[in-house]
C-alpha cells in the first residue's frame, strides 16, 4: 500500500509545481535578471522587457499545462492496483518521464513567442 501511496504523491509533484511556479511567474516575474530564479536562456536574457515577457508567457502555460499534465499523470493510478513493485516503479518512471518531456518541450513555445514579439536585440517588433 505504501508503494501506491508513493506513486500517487510522487507524480503529483510536476503538475504542483507547474500550477505553482506558474501562477507566480504569470502574476509577479522576477524583478531583475537572474542566472539562479526565472525563465532564463540568452534570448531572454537580452533585457527587463524580454525577461518579463518570457518569465510571464512561460507562467501562463506552465499554468496552463499543468492541468493537462495532472490528467495524463492520473491515468496510470488504477493500473497500479494489485501489480508488484517493479511494475509500479515500471509505470512511475515512465511518466515522469513523459511529465519532465512536456516540461522541457515548454521552452519551444516561449522561444517561438520572444522572437515573433523581440528582434535579436530585443527590441519590441
Amino acid at each position: 500500500m505504501w508503494m501506491i501511496i508513493f506513486f500517487v504523491i510522487t507524480i503529483n509533484l510536476i503538475p504542483l509545481m507547474m500550477f505553482i511556479f506558474g501562477l507566480y511567474f504569470h502574476k509577479s516575474p522576477p524583478k531583475e535578471i537572474s542566472d539562479y530564479i526565472g525563465y532564463r536562456t540568452k534570448y531572454s536574457k537580452l533585457n527587463q522587457d524580454t525577461w518579463t515577457f518570457a518569465n510571464k508567457f512561460m507562467g501562463i502555460l506552465w499554468f496552463r499545462l499543468s492541468f493537462v499534465v495532472l490528467a495524463f499523470s492520473l491515468i496510470p493510478i488504477p493500473f497500479i492496483y494489485n501489480k508488484n513493485q517493479e511494475v509500479i516503479a515500471i509505470i512511475l518512471v515512465s511518466t515522469l518521464l513523459v511529465q519532465t518531456l512536456i516540461l522541457i518541450i515548454s521552452i519551444i513555445p516561449v522561444e517561438i513567442a520572444l522572437r515573433k514579439h523581440f528582434d535579436s536585440k530585443g527590441n519590441r517588433k
